[in-house]
């Protein structure tokens, strides 16, 4: 996969669902462009990553664990002592579809 595809993929994914969700724009580095998104489970930080790989990642950390235990439904996503809650397919669409339904799922929408 070239690096371009990539970045293309960065940016359709964060201006389609992570900003379409009320996520703002915290700045981008030549990896990752990074969001904050405030949810009923606190801040969530969200890194869309850019780089050459196999699979389609998103990062992401809730800074207020003990909410984000209460109000998340994938529970083998979320990491209850770091508050990681991270994204890894292998196709686009596989990425977009688990990440519209758990954020959606976390929003209340």
């Amino acid at each position: 996969m070239r690096m371009a595809s990539k970045e293309a993929f960065a940016k359709r994914f964060g201006k389609d669902l992570v900003v379409g969700v009320g996520a703002i724009k915290t700045g981008s580095t030549q990896f990752t462009d990074n969001y904050e998104l405030n949810t009923s489970a606190g801040l969530l930080c969200i890194s869309v990553s850019k780089e050459r790989s196999r699979v389609f990642t998103v990062y992401a950390r809730f800074d207020n664990i003990e909410k984000a235990l209460w109000s998340v439904r994938n529970m083998d996503r979320l990491n209850p002592y770091s508050g990681k809650y991270n994204f890894h397919y292998s196709t686009e669409k596989e990425l977009n579809q688990a990440f519209n339904y758990e954020i959606n799922h976390i929003l209340g929408v």
